[in-house]
C-alpha cells in the first residue's frame, strides 16, 4: 500500500502583491521503506514540497494523502499521525535548542507517547542513540559541544524517537564535509534497513543520490520534470534540464569531462512563460514548446518525463555553449 500520495498539489505564496507559485501540480508517491530523492536547483520548490509531505504546511490546492487521508489535517488533529511523519532540517544546529542537552532533546518527543514507563523511555532513548552511532557519553552534551556530523545524528535520532514511517530529509548532507557526508549517507541506509522507514531525500548533491535513492524526481520551477530510478536517470536522462544538471555535477561520470551551461535566467515564479517553463533556457526548444505545456508522461516503464522532445539526442546546433574544465 502506498504510504504517501501527492495529487496535483499546488502551493502559492503571496509576495509583494504577487502570487508566487512554489509548487505547481505535482504528482508523486512514496512507498513504505523507499527513498525518493528530490533534486533540482536552489529555489525550484524542493523544500516547499518537503514541508507539504512533512505536514508542516498545507497545499493551496490538490491533495497530500497519508494512507489515503489528508496528511495536514491528520497531523494537526491526531498525535499518532504527527509521529508517523518527521523532518530533519538542513542546518541541524539551528533546529536544536541550544539550552537542551542531547538527552533532553531526545526525551522531548517521548512526551507525545503515552503509556510508556520511565524504564521503557530510557530503553528507547539508549536504543535510538545506538542506532545513530552515538555513545551514552553524548547525552549530557549540548548542541554547540558537538561536531556537524554529531549534530546531524542527534537531529536524526530526535526524528526516530517517534518511530516514524516517513522522514523528510532537507539537504541533510549539505553542511558536512565529504568524509562525514559519506558516513551520514551510510548511516541513513543502515537505519532504513533496520527500521523500514521511508525517506524523502532532498538534495542538490547528485553524487549522493545513487548511494541512497530507490527513485529520483527532478524538479524545475515547482514541477516534477523527470522521474526514474537512479540507474536509468543517470544512464539515460531524457529531459534537457536533467542532462544539464548531470553534466554540471563535477563528481558524476557523464562520458566527457565538460560543463554544459544552460543559457538564460530562471523565470520568475510569479510570472511564468506560456507553454514549457524551461523553453527559454532549453537548447532543444521548438515552436510547440512556446504554445503547449508538456505533460509528465511515462514513456518507458517507471520513467516519467515532461518534455515534448524527450528521448531525442541534441544535435550539434542544439547544444549550448560548452566550457572545458
Amino acid at each position: 500500500m502506498t504510504l504517501i500520495e501527492v495529487r496535483q498539489a499546488h502551493k502559492t505564496y503571496r509576495h509583494h502583491g504577487h502570487d508566487v507559485l512554489a509548487v505547481r501540480g505535482v504528482d508523486l508517491t512514496i512507498e513504505p521503506g523507499e527513498t525518493l530523492a528530490l533534486v533540482g536547483e536552489s529555489g525550484c520548490g524542493k523544500s516547499t514540497l518537503g514541508r507539504l509531505l512533512a505536514g508542516t504546511s498545507r497545499a493551496t490546492s490538490g491533495d497530500v494523502l497519508l494512507d489515503g487521508r489528508d496528511l495536514y489535517s491528520q497531523c494537526a488533529s491526531d498525535r499518532t499521525a504527527r509521529r508517523r511523519v518527521q523532518m530533519v532540517f538542513q542546518h541541524p544546529l539551528q533546529s536544536l535548542n541550544p539550552r537542551f542537552s542531547v538527552e533532553s532533546t531526545l526525551r522531548e518527543p517521548l512526551r507525545l507517547q503515552r503509556g510508556l514507563s520511565p524504564q521503557a523511555r530510557t530503553e528507547r532513548l539508549r536504543e535510538t542513540m545506538g542506532l545513530v552511532g552515538l555513545d551514552a557519553e553524548y547525552l549530557r552534551r549540548r548542541p554547540t559541544e558537538l561536531s556537524g556530523g554529531q549534530q546531524q545524528r542527534v537531529a536524526l535520532a530526535r526524528a526516530l524517537m517517534s518511530d516514524p514511517e516517513l522522514i523528510v530529509l532537507d539537504e541533510p548532507t549539505s553542511s558536512l564535509d565529504q568524509s562525514v557526508r559519506r558516513r551520514t549517507v551510510a548511516l541513513l541506509r543502515q537505519v532504513q534497513e533496520r527500521t523500514g522507514v521511508a525517506y524523502l531525500f532532498i538534495t542538490h548533491d547528485l553524487a549522493t543520490v545513487p548511494q541512497i535513492a530507490h527513485r529520483v524526481a527532478v524538479m524545475y520551477l515547482g514541477r516534477i520534470v523527470e522521474e526514474a530510478t537512479p540507474e536509468r536517470l543517470f544512464a539515460q536522462p531524457a529531459h534537457p534540464y536533467t542532462r544539464a544538471l548531470i553534466a554540471a555535477a563535477p563528481t558524476m561520470t557523464v562520458g566527457r569531462r565538460e560543463w554544459e551551461v544552460i543559457r538564460g535566467e530562471t523565470p520568475s515564479a510569479s510570472d511564468l512563460p506560456r507553454g514549457c517553463a524551461f523553453r527559454d533556457r532549453c537548447p532543444m526548444a521548438i515552436a510547440r514548446c512556446a504554445e503547449e505545456a508538456p505533460l509528465l508522461s511515462e514513456e518507458l516503464p517507471g520513467h516519467r518525463v515532461e518534455c515534448h522532445r524527450a528521448w531525442e539526442t541534441p544535435s550539434s546546433s542544439d547544444r549550448p555553449e560548452v566550457m572545458y574544465s
